[in-house]
């Protein structure tokens, strides 16, 4: 796996990775950045809830691809990925869950010739911030399910 330097938002095309909790906040860290980017992936994301509701099942362990670039042919180049990984949010307790991470991760993957640019881009510290995970133990399940990901490390 590849590790770069920079803002994870402007890459030139691929798939943006986010981890996303199952209660409808994007209102911190890289979520609120990317809903105040491209509010289309908010939408997606509380539709997405709302049918998981609806219909009774559970958000976790899900994945949801977003377009968000296309290029003058029309051909989608920039996407936003959501994993559904993160049970709450807020400081001082581990609300990633990792067997969803795993699981939503790999869901993605396995769709990646259907709806997702290559290639996947994730950010170094993914579901560690709010959601408390250990990145050891994230970085782990991304090189199992995700090998060619591009992991993004903020700054220069």
């Amino acid at each position: 796996m590849d590790t770069i330097n920079g803002d994870i938002l402007d890459i030139p095309a691929g798939t943006i990775v986010q981890q996303v909790n199952c209660q409808g906040v994007m209102g911190a860290g890289l979520a609120k950045q990317i809903r105040a980017r491209w509010p289309i992936v908010f939408s997606y994301y509380t539709e997405f809830l709302e049918l998981c509701k609806e219909f009774n099942v559970e958000p976790h362990g899900q994945a949801i691809v977003v377009n968000v670039g296309e290029d003058d042919e029309g051909y989608v180049t920039k996407a936003v990925a959501m994993l559904f990984a993160q049970d709450g949010y807020g400081g001082g307790h581990r609300w990633t869950q990792y067997d969803w991470f795993r699981s939503s991760l790999r869901s993605l993957v396995n769709n990646m010739d259907v709806a997702v640019p290559l290639p996947l881009y994730i950010p170094v510290g993914i579901g560690c911030g709010l959601g408390g995970g250990d990145w050891d133990t994230i970085r782990g399940i991304i090189e199992e399910e995700a090998p060619d990901a591009i992991l993004v490390k903020r700054g220069a």
